[in-house]
Formats: structure tokens, sequence, C-alpha cells
């Protein structure tokens, strides 16, 4: 092992594993570049809900050189396409307009939302 590696085992991955914890804004960037959390059952600190338990952490990187760990995140990224689709769902909800008329009319429950957003999400 070298000396940087020795030092990203001991010092860099302990620390980044912390400070993603604890930063909910931090861990949910770092899961959409890596497809990973910093330590599972949880996304980060305080989270209400557990991550599947396939999800890869952190920990996983342990005992790995700087080139395998590269290599692991590389493989473990959520794929392009998904950023991209979801990118365009994000953008079709902000440049969504609504009539008077139809801001009138009750919302949907949330299951009928949860329903659409996952068609939305699955369509081509």
């Amino acid at each position: 092992m070298t000396l940087v590696d020795d030092w990203f085992q001991k010092e860099a991955l302990p620390d980044l594993r912390k400070r993603l914890f604890a930063d909910p804004f931090s861990a949910y960037w770092f899961y959409v570049q890596t497809g990973m959390v910093a330590q599972k059952p949880l996304a980060f600190q305080g989270a209400n809900l557990k991550v599947d338990p396939m999800t890869p952490d952190l920990k996983t990187l342990k005992r790995h050189s700087m080139e395998q760990t590269h290599a692991l995140l590389f493989q473990s990224k959520i794929p392009r396409s998904y950023i991209e689709r979801f990118r365009e769902l994000e953008k079709s909800m902000t440049d969504t307009v609504v009539s008077i008329e139809e801001s009138r009319v009750p919302p949907l429950a949330l299951g009928e939302i949860a329903a659409l957003l996952t068609s939305a999400c699955n369509s081509p």
C-alpha cells in the first residue's frame, strides 16, 4: 500500500464518512454522483427511512487503493440516463402553469401523486 493509500484509509475515508453522514445535503449529492451512502442503514444522520440493503456505503471502500476506489465509485455511479430523465421531470414540474380554474380543484391524494410520479419516472 502506498503512502497516499494509507492516508486515504486512515484519515480521509473516515473523515469523509463522518462529514457526509452529518450533512443531509452533501449526503444526497454524494448519492446522486456515486450511488453510495456514507453508512447504512441510513443515508444521513437523522434520516427517517433506511436505504435499501443493496445500496453500497463507504465501508465497501475499506482496504482498497485509491485506484481501486476510483473504479468502485465509477461502477456504482447512478446511470447518466437516470439523471437526465430526473432533470427532465424536474424541469417539467417547474415549467407547469396552472390556470385559476385548475387551482380551485382539490389536490390529488398523496397515493395518486406518488403513482403519477412513478409512472413519469418509468416512462421512456
